[in-house]
């Protein structure tokens, strides 16, 4: 365990925040939805860590297991992994202070093999796992593919994060443009990677000249979800970064077989990343305390006229699909472009300047996600 690693539960860093709030958004929802499969929920965290920071901030292990005994109390199983000795009895203290220890299990050991053989095990349990670990040698494609694999009658949630400046070391493109790429440690590097991302696609992406680092990266994600999607069909990403104008420190990347998971995902995402965004960026300015949604500017990809070019279009095309079906087809194409409050305004100013058509719901005579949209005639 690195300095930086005993160093990084001290206090949560800024950049952080966005994954804690993607966590705390999504979880209580999302356990409060799936407990009415009527299946034991089984919810994994690869990288626990100690559950605590020195300052009093909560982990993920905390705001899972807070969630989970809130909506499903008695009805879910935890299982929290560490290498790390010192962590792993902090956690586990904390778990018992809490009452929690009947439902939630603090494991210590090599993670990588102990959620490979936890996955053996799994039958018809719904199941959440959350990686989160330093570097990249904590999410490989192998390490996934049972969890991806599972029969499609069961749920699987996937989130975890991808560090991309350990991409852009590991993949040390500059060496192999000078001859370098038969030394061993960076051999070894390289094929790294490859497992991470599942194949070494990888390298014509990242290794691209004259191609800006952040588009490298997006087109990375892209071709990584849609290796993801093969299996589960829903999926998305959220950058994470001090500023708005700051490189990528990494991506949250968001899996599922449920279209309502990404719907709830998307807006998740969306708050965190430009409440976050606004935050870090007007800190200690005039525009402080605007408010985040209401009151700033968004980048032209993100703008109501935008959206509401989005819609037209695919109402165009799927005329006399329901409300919630343009907007799943919106969150696929464009995910975290939008939230689903924009784009129920979005419509609304559309029925008014007579573009669409949006009926009402006849069982209920009011416009809702039943509701039909027709192109205007």
């Amino acid at each position: 365990m690195s300095n930086y690693e005993d160093d990084f539960f001290e206090a949560k860093r800024p950049w952080s925040l966005i994954k804690d709030k993607v966590l705390s958004c999504y979880i209580e929802p999302y356990i409060n939805k799936v407990k009415q499969l009527g299946r034991q929920i089984v919810l994994i965290d690869g990288y626990a860590g100690p559950g605590v920071f020195e300052d009093g901030g909560e982990g993920s292990p905390i705001t899972m297991c807070s969630a989970a005994e809130k909506f499903a109390k008695g009805r879910y199983t935890a299982y929290f992994f560490n290498n790390n000795k010192k962590h792993h009895e902090k956690l586990e203290a904390a778990i018992k202070r809490a009452g929690w220890s009947h439902s939630a299990y603090c494991i210590l050991g090599n993670s990588l093999e102990l959620i490979e053989e936890k996955s053996q095990v799994l039958k018809d349990q719904t199941t959440f796992l959350y990686l989160d670990p330093f570097g990249l040698k904590g999410c490989s494609f192998d390490q996934l593919k049972p969890f991806l694999t599972r029969d499609i009658k069961y749920s699987t949630e996937i989130v975890l994060t991808m560090c991309m400046p350990a991409v852009h070391r590991l993949a040390a493109c500059h060496a192999v443009g000078k001859g370098r790429e038969d030394m061993q440690q960076l051999k070894s590097n390289r094929q790294l990677l490859t497992m991470v991302f599942g194949g070494d696609y990888w390298q014509d992406i990242v290794c691209q000249e004259n191609v800006d680092t952040k588009d490298k990266e997006l087109q990375l994600l892209n071709a990584y979800l849609t290796k993801l999607k093969q299996y589960l069909p829903y999926a998305g990403y959220c950058p994470v970064r001090e500023e708005s104008d700051r490189r990528i420190k990494y991506f949250i990347v968001f899996v599922s077989r449920h279209p309502h998971a990404i719907l709830l995902m998307n807006d998740c995402m969306y708050k965190a990343y430009f409440s976050s965004m606004h935050k870090a960026d007007f800190a200690g300015t005039l525009f402080e305390n605007l408010d985040w949604k209401k009151d700033m500017p968004l980048p032209e990809e993100n703008t109501l006229e935008s959206l509401k070019a989005i819609i037209k279009g695919l109402v165009s095309q799927y005329p006399g699909e329901d409300r919630e079906a343009i907007w799943l087809k919106v969150v696929q194409e464009r995910f975290m472009r939008y939230d689903h409050s924009r784009y129920l305004e979005a419509l609304k100013q559309l029925s008014k300047e007579n573009t669409i058509r949006y009926e009402v719901d006849p069982r209920t005579k009011n416009p809702n996600k039943h509701s039909k949209l027709f192109p205007a005639q």
